[in-house]
């Protein structure tokens, strides 16, 4: 048992990494918990009526907002608090403010948001393994600060060292799962304020044209030149050898 201040990022992370069965209270209001179950969060209040007490359920999270929660919990106690059981008079609270049920995702860490990417994603081991990796390594201290925290020179400026060292095959991973990754929560995602992702994923196309496309080409090219050199230093029978070769590889 544990006392949080609840809120949609902390809801969120306990429905993801909560054990089921297991409950963290309200600390802002103690008669409150969230229960864990299969998909999501239980949502109950305990009040007393008349010397008892009562168990009201107030609803479940994410499918309830934090705002219809905490309504709903009000009318219960104000119910329970002229003798009557809110269980008998409650009804379902429907109206929903768009603006108060979604939450800034620059807010959030980006450690967070691959957690929620893979569990929603539901991808091989190896490869959340390989992802979370790439990008934690990449993000450096970023990866577990708030997204507010990371712009887009950080971004380019990991992609300039990662050319600089020549590490080409860690900068296309690297461009690859940010791209999916960010995207996924700018299609998907009910968030706010999602300028950060919108700002990265703007000069992933002219990086790919930078540094992948192009060096892609280079090493192809560099490939041909080397070959061509080689070649040039086989006599006739060791070149018809490799002409044979390559007609039988034809006709595989």
């Amino acid at each position: 048992m544990k006392k949080v201040v609840f809120s949609r990022t902390e809801l969120h992370k306990f429905l993801l990494m909560g054990d089921l069965g297991e409950y963290i209270i309200d600390k802002i209001h103690p008669s409150i918990r969230a229960i864990k179950r299969k998909e999501v969060l239980a949502i109950f209040c305990t009040l007393r009526i008349n010397r008892r007490t009562t168990s009201v359920k107030l609803g479940q999270f994410p499918e309830n907002n934090l705002d219809e929660i905490y309504a709903k919990f009000q009318i219960a106690r104000n119910i329970s608090a002229n003798g009557n059981n809110p269980n008998l008079y409650l009804s379902e609270i429907s109206d929903r403010s768009t603006e108060n049920q979604t939450e800034s995702i620059d807010n959030l860490s980006i450690e967070y948001l691959v957690k929620v990417f893979l569990k929603n994603k539901k991808l091989s081991q190896k490869y959340s393994y390989d992802f979370t990796n790439c990008l934690k390594k990449n993000f450096g201290e970023k990866y577990k600060k708030p997204l507010k925290d990371f712009s887009r020179k950080d971004f380019t400026n990991r992609i300039k060292y990662l050319n600089e060292e020549s590490k080409l095959g860690t900068l296309k991973n690297f461009v690859y799962k940010t791209n999916k990754l960010f995207l996924y929560f700018l299609k998907n995602g009910d968030y706010r304020n999602q300028q950060v992702l919108k700002d990265v994923l703007s000069v992933i196309p002219n990086i790919i044209a930078k540094y992948i496309k192009i060096k892609d080409v280079e090493r192809k090219t560099n490939s041909i030149s080397r070959i061509t050199k080689a070649l040039k230093k086989l006599d006739g029978k060791q070149l018809k050898k490799i002409e044979d070769l390559i007609k039988e590889k034809k006709k595989l």
